[in-house]
């Protein structure tokens, strides 16, 4: 078992299969940050999936970009509920609006 393994298995999870799906769903969060005990070996895991991601490099550059992948399920799910909850408030379609719903295709894959 790998150095991977043992701390991935030590956070207490798992790895799971995916499902049989015609097309990919994201794993549903909670996400979270996590490093091995010396913080060299950093991960991005999910309760439900297990390990999602491990960053190429380690230390503080490691560990922000671990939290900011983390969060990527609760950011989706923020700018889809503000979205729809701003959905009639403009006349015309504002620049963020575009940029935002092109985020939302790239983290979904539904860009062309």
């Amino acid at each position: 078992m790998s150095s991977e393994e043992n701390d991935v298995t030590r956070l207490g999870y798992s790895e799971m299969p995916l499902r049989d799906e015609e097309k990919p769903i994201t794993t549903p969060g909670p996400w979270e940050a996590s490093s091995s005990e010396d913080g060299e070996d950093v991960y991005v895991v999910s309760e439900t999936r297990g390990l999602i991601a491990t960053m190429e490099h380690g230390g503080e550059q490691g560990r922000t970009d671990a939290r900011l992948a983390a969060a990527a399920p609760d950011l989706l799910d923020a700018l889809r509920a503000l979205m729809a909850a701003t959905e009639n408030v403009f006349d015309e379609t504002p620049n963020e609006w575009t940029e935002a719903r092109d985020a939302i295709d790239k983290a979904t894959g539904e860009s062309p």
